[in-house]
């Protein structure tokens, strides 16, 4: 189950971590108001559930006979295309709503029988992420960080990846003098016991939830969530970076443009601490890189 900080109404029973993950983001995206049950029938309408349902004729009558009233021996005989109907019907009478529907696949369910790919549209549909103040703004921000925070504790993300995603130079602008203060004391604390400061010991000291206040939510969504976890997962092909990038959404990896690759790591939390005490972030990498004379040549094919 998602960790204590992450809330949640249930605990996922999937096997496979991207499944659970996908099935909680997806409950707490309705139960935050992220997404509403007439967002969800939208994108997967009765034809499409009862289809996905094909070969559970039981969850089908158990939905249908829920939602219409029908007796539920008579809807486990029915075809997926008078379901179907059936469910329409019922809508467009009154006789059920969308959260009603909705409520009645259980979230497994979801991610077991509908196309994990389309669930993932729906998650990430609008720019939610462009959002800078109001309610949607802290629903949003809440639900990112949310995100973030379950794909830690899932192991589909580690706190490397969000550093080297967020980069020291860009965090060290935007955290307050404050944060960057504590961050340089334990860093300082950790040096003198001769042990190391690590991505996670600055995760642990500014959790994603106090990142998410001073880092855009823009650059959390594309270079943490879209890159980093949903396109990692195979869950979208966009690249991140460059979401008007339409045309290569469907052309295999091999076949892309080539991405831009800087020509330096990102510097390391150790350097970008050197750094904030008065060291250019040139010289502080500089002084990290090991001379060339101290890199033995690599063994050449056949000796």
């Amino acid at each position: 189950m998602p960790p204590e900080d992450v809330p949640a109404e249930f605990a996922s029973k999937l096997g496979a971590a991207r499944q659970r993950f996908l099935s909680h983001v997806i409950e707490h995206g309705l139960s935050a108001g992220r997404r509403t049950p007439l967002d969800f029938l939208r994108h997967f309408p009765p034809v499409v559930l009862m289809d996905s349902l094909a070969k559970r004729a039981d969850i089908r009558a158990e939905i249908l006979a829920a939602a219409t009233g029908i007796r539920p021996a008579i809807a486990e005989r029915k075809s997926i295309d008078s379901a179907a109907e059936d469910l329409n019907i019922a809508l467009e009478v009154g006789e059920t709503d969308a959260e009603t529907i909705v409520a009645l696949l259980a979230p497994d369910d979801r991610v077991r029988y509908l196309d994990n790919r389309a669930l993932w549209d729906y998650v990430a549909e609008g720019d939610f992420w462009r959002a800078t103040d109001g309610i949607d703004f802290e629903i949003a921000r809440a639900h990112v960080s949310y995100i973030i925070d379950l794909a830690l504790h899932e192991k589909l993300l580690t706190a490397r990846e969000i550093v080297d995603a967020l980069t020291i130079e860009r965090l060290a602008e935007l955290l307050p003098r404050e944060e960057l203060a504590g961050l340089l004391a334990m860093a300082l604390d950790r040096g003198r016991e001769k042990k190391v400061f690590r991505d996670e010991d600055l995760l642990a000291a500014v959790p994603i939830a106090a990142l998410a206040e001073h880092v855009p939510l823009s650059l959390l969504w594309q270079q943490v969530v879209l890159r980093r976890v949903a396109e990692v997962q195979g869950l979208t092909d966009i690249l991140a970076d460059a979401p008007q990038d339409t045309e290569n959404r469907h052309t295999p990896e091999s076949q892309r443009p080539p991405r831009n690759v800087p020509s330096d790591p990102p510097p390391s939390v150790e350097q970008a601490v050197r750094a904030f005490n008065g060291e250019s972030t040139a010289d502080v990498i500089g002084k990290s890189k090991p001379s060339s004379a101290s890199v033995p040549a690599p063994a050449g094919d056949g000796e």
